[in-house]
């Protein structure tokens, strides 16, 4: 985990490969992509119309690379919503059913994946995705490519998202602006991280 750590450190502090404090993004990366200023997005499937509008883009001007390996397994996680669950608790079940089935089954989920927008929920579904054009066509392929390693992130009910990234963007913005060193803040982000999990269990 130190070495994973470690790299992402060196990237942005060292290369300025990838927007964060140092290099920072107006909102999101997406449009700095669109404008030419940064090589290398991580971005999904979803982003190919963002990269792609007018479908003039050949497919030998962009490429799509799987998830960097740490470890001995490959793995390709989800870092995006993927779909709806119903609570199991609900009081309205039929109801949620029919919501759920008409969003992620029948007609709105097929022209979900027609838009190219978004992967569906079942492979099934694949089919509808767009083809036509050279670069539709590889990067569908590449996802199919990617679908036996694919993982869904989970993280533990004590511990949101949202806590972790805000831990992680405080203690290393601390250590790529130089005040302090690495070590101290991934010490100082494993001491918040495990105070975040005490107070809310």
């Amino acid at each position: 985990m130190y070495a994973l750590f470690k790299w992402w450190f060196d990237e942005a502090k060292i290369h300025h490969a990838m927007h964060n404090p140092l290099d920072p993004a107006p909102d999101w990366d997406g449009p700095l992509f669109q404008a030419g200023r940064v090589a290398i997005q991580w971005d999904g499937y979803w982003f190919g119309p963002i990269i792609n509008e007018g479908g003039q883009i050949p497919p030998e001007r962009f490429g799509f690379a799987p998830a960097p390996v740490y470890g001995s397994k490959r793995v390709n996680a989800t870092g995006g919503g993927t779909g709806y669950v119903i609570y199991s608790g609900t009081k309205v079940y039929d109801a949620a059913w029919k919501f759920w089935s008409y969003y992620m089954l029948e007609d709105e989920a097929v022209n979900r994946a027609k838009s190219g927008w978004g992967l569906p929920a079942f492979k099934s579904m694949l089919k509808y995705c767009p083809q036509e054009t050279p670069f539709d066509a590889y990067r569908l392929k590449q996802v199919q490519k990617e679908l036996p390693y694919q993982i869904i992130l989970q993280f533990p009910p004590y511990l949101r998202e949202t806590a972790l990234i805000s831990a992680f963007n405080q203690q290393m913005e601390a250590a790529l602006k130089g005040a302090i060193d690495f070590d101290k803040a991934l010490n100082n982000l494993a001491d918040q991280i495990n105070s975040i999990i005490a107070k809310e269990m």
